[in-house]
C-alpha cells in the first residue's frame, strides 16, 4: 500500500533552511534532474526485483518501473516526469506550490485512488 506524509516536504525544507548550508534550489535541482532521467544501477535493478510483483500489480508503478511489461534492467533509463515537474514546482514556488492549487488537488486525488483517504 502506498504511504505518504503530506507535510514531509515542508519539514525537510524547514530543516534545510535552518541547518543547511546550500540554497534550497541547490538541494532540489539534482533530484529534479534525476527524476527527468537516470540509468538504472545494478543495485536498483536488484531492489526492483525484490519488489517486482508488487510494482507489476500496480498500473501506476508498472508504467514507471516496467513500461514495456518487464522491470527495467541495469543500464535502462528510468524517468519520472511527474516527479520532476513536482520538484520543479517545489523549487520555483516553495512548499506553497505543493499544498495549494493543482499539485494539492492531484495529490489528494491520487491518495484517494490508492485507498489512502
Amino acid at each position: 500500500r502506498p504511504a505518504a506524509v503530506p507535510l514531509l516536504a515542508r519539514g525537510l525544507l524547514a530543516m534545510q533552511a535552518r541547518y543547511g548550508q546550500l540554497p534550497q534550489s541547490a538541494v532540489i535541482v539534482p533530484a529534479e534532474r534525476l527524476a527527468g532521467g537516470a540509468q538504472i544501477s545494478q543495485a536498483l535493478e536488484s531492489d526492483l526485483k525484490v519488489v517486482g510483483n508488487a510494482l507489476l500489480a500496480d498500473p501506476q508503478a508498472a508504467s514507471i518501473f516496467a513500461p514495456n511489461g518487464t522491470l527495467l534492467p541495469e543500464g535502462a533509463t528510468f524517468q519520472q516526469p511527474s516527479l520532476a515537474t513536482t520538484l520543479e514546482n517545489l523549487r520555483v514556488n516553495g512548499v506553497s506550490g505543493l499544498y495549494a492549487g493543482n499539485n494539492a488537488a492531484q495529490f489528494a486525488a491520487a491518495a484517494d485512488a490508492a485507498g489512502g483517504g
